[in-house]
C-alpha cells in the first residue's frame, strides 16, 4: 500500500528467464581461485627466498662474531703476555736493585714489552677508526731519510736478537723533504717491516729497498717501498683473505708469534687512503715480498734550501725554561727528569687554568716553550691555547707543543688548528722531544 496516497498498491515483476542460473559465475570463481592460488605460491617462494637470505646473513653474523670473539680471546692473551712481563720484571728489578747489570737488562726487557703493548693498543684503536670511517690524513713536511733512519733504529734490536742479515738500499732519493701524512706513512712502512722480522726465522735475511721515481706531476714523486724476506711465507688460501681484519693464519709456527692479525688490514686501508697500491708475492717455506707504491707531494721549499744538520750535540737547548702543563704526577715526573738530564729547566702547571694564569703573570720571555697536555681539568689544552693566542702581550706567540695520548691524525690536526706549533704522542720518545725543542730554539734565532 502506498501510505501517502490512499487506494494505491505498488507492484514489481521479474521476467522468468532472468531467474535462470548463470554459469558465467563459476568461471569467475575459478579465475579468482586460480589467482589467489598463484599469489599464495608467489608469497611462499618470496618467503622462502627471504628465509634463505636471513639464514645466510645470520651465518655471516655468527661467523663475524666468532671471529671477533676469537680475536678478543687472542688479544686478551697477547695483552696479558707483555703486561705479565712488565709486572714480573718490575718485581725482579726491585729485588735486585743493587745489581746494576741485571737491572739494566730487566729495564731493556721492560722497554721492549712496553713497546709491544703499545703496538697492540694502537692496532686496536686504528682498526676501530678505520671501520667507522673516522680516520683522516694529516699532511706535514718531513724528511723521508729521517723517517727511514727512525724505522731502522726502532727495529734494530729485534733484527739483532734474531741474527737477521739486514740490508737497506736507498735508490735515487733526490728529494729528501716530502709533504704527506708522516704518521700513516711510517705506520705502513713499520707494519710491513715488523711482519717480515716476526715471520723470518733466526739467521734469515731481509732486504728493504726505497726507490724514488718520477711521476706525470712534477710536484710529486713516486715512492716504491719493497720488503723482501726469507721467512715462513703464506699459503695461497690465506693470501686471499690476508687483508681482512681479525684474521691470522692457523699455524703452530705463527701461533707462537705475538700479534693481533690487524697489521695488514690497517696497512691496506692506509695505502688505499693515500691512493697507493700494495702487491704481495709469497711462497710457503721460501719467503714473502711486499711492494708498496705511493705518489707523494714534494716539499719544494725545503728541498731547494740548505737545511741545518741536526747532530747529537744538544748544547744549544741547555738552560731553556719550559712550562709543562700536566695534571698527572707520574707523567710530569718522567718528562721533567728526562729534560733535566739535558740541563733544561722545567716548571709545572697542574691543570689548564693554572697554565693560563702562570702565562698571564709571567715576565717577558720567562718561558721559552710550553708542553701542553690536552685532557686536563678546569680547562683543556685546546681551550688554553686558544686563550693564550688571544693575549695582547709577548706570550701570545710563545711556542706550544701538544704532549698528549691523543695520537690520531685528526687529533694532531685539531691541535695545529688552534695555534699549537707541534704534536708529540705519549708515551714520549725523548729523541723526538729533544728534536722538537731544538727546532723551536733554532727557529727563535
Amino acid at each position: 500500500p502506498v501510505k501517502t496516497v490512499g487506494g494505491w498498491v505498488l507492484l514489481s515483476y521479474i521476467e522468468n528467464d532472468k531467474l535462470a542460473v548463470n554459469n558465467d559465475n563459476f568461471i569467475l570463481v575459478g579465475v579468482v581461485s586460480i589467482g589467489l592460488l598463484m599469489l599464495f605460491v608467489i608469497d611462499l617462494i618470496y618467503l622462502r627466498h627471504f628465509y634463505i637470505k636471513l639464514k645466510y646473513l645470520s651465518k655471516q653474523a655468527e661467523k663475524a662474531n666468532k671471529s671477533k670473539t676469537d680475536f678478543l680471546s687472542t688479544m686478551s692473551h697477547d695483552i696479558r703476555t707483555p703486561m705479565n712481563a712488565i709486572v714480573g720484571l718490575t718485581v725482579l728489578t726491585e729485588k735486585n736493585i743493587d745489581n746494576k747489570d741485571l737491572v739494566k737488562e730487566y729495564n731493556k726487557k721492560i722497554s721492549l714489552a712496553s713497546n709491544h703493548l703499545l703496538t697492540l693498543i694502537n692496532d686496536i684503536l686504528d682498526i676501530s677508526k678505520v671501520e667507522s670511517g673516522k680516520i683522516f690524513l694529516n699532511p706535514i713536511s718531513f724528511s723521508i731519510i729521517e723517517l727511514i733512519d727512525n724505522l731502522v733504529n726502532i727495529t734494530e734490536p729485534m733484527i739483532k736478537d734474531k741474527n737477521i742479515d739486514f740490508k737497506l738500499n736507498l735508490n735515487d732519493i733526490n728529494h729528501e723533504y716530502l709533504f704527506a701524512d708522516k704518521l700513516r706513512l711510517n705506520q705502513i712502512f713499520m707494519n710491513i717491516l715488523s711482519n717480515a722480522i716476526k715471520y723470518t726465522e733466526v739467521s734469515g735475511s731481509i732486504s728493504v729497498d726505497l726507490i724514488e721515481e718520477e711521476t706525470d706531476n712534477p710536484n710529486y714523486v713516486k715512492l716504491i717501498y719493497i720488503v723482501k724476506d726469507t721467512g715462513i711465507g703464506m699459503s695461497k688460501e690465506f693470501m686471499e683473505k690476508m687483508y681482512d681484519p681479525f684474521i691470522r693464519e692457523t699455524d703452530s709456527r705463527i701461533n707462537r708469534i705475538e700479534g693481533t692479525g690487524l697489521g695488514l688490514a690497517i696497512t691496506k686501508k692506509m695505502v688505499d687512503l693515500m691512493e697507493g697500491t700494495i702487491e704481495c708475492e709469497s711462497k710457503e717455506g721460501v719467503g714473502t715480498t711486499f711492494k708498496i707504491s705511493l705518489d707523494i707531494k714534494k716539499d719544494l721549499e725545503k728541498n731547494n734550501k740548505e737545511v741545518n744538520d741536526l747532530s747529537n750535540d744538544y748544547s744549544i737547548i741547555a738552560n731553556m725554561n719550559i712550562l709543562i702543563a700536566e695534571d698527572n704526577d707520574i707523567n710530569y715526573e718522567i718528562i721533567s727528569e728526562m729534560l733535566k738530564s739535558y740541563n733544561i729547566n722545567t716548571f709545572r702547571a697542574i691543570d689548564g687554568q693554572e697554565c693560563l694564569d702562570i702565562i698571564k703573570k709571567s715576565r717577558e720571555n720567562e718561558y721559552d716553550l710550553i708542553f701542553m697536555d690536552i685532557q686536563m681539568p678546569k680547562k683543556n689544552g685546546l681551550e688554553v691555547t686558544k686563550e693564550i693566542r688571544l693575549l695582547d702581550n709577548w706570550a701570545k706567540d710563545i711556542p706550544i707543543i701538544a704532549m698528549t695520548a691523543d695520537a690520531f691524525s685528526e687529533n694532531i690536526n685539531e691541535c695545529l688548528s688552534v695555534g699549537m706549533n707541534g704534536h708529540i704522542a705519549k708515551p714520549i720518545d725523548i729523541n723526538i722531544v729533544l728534536n722538537e725543542i731544538r727546532k723551536i730554539k733554532e727557529g727563535a734565532k
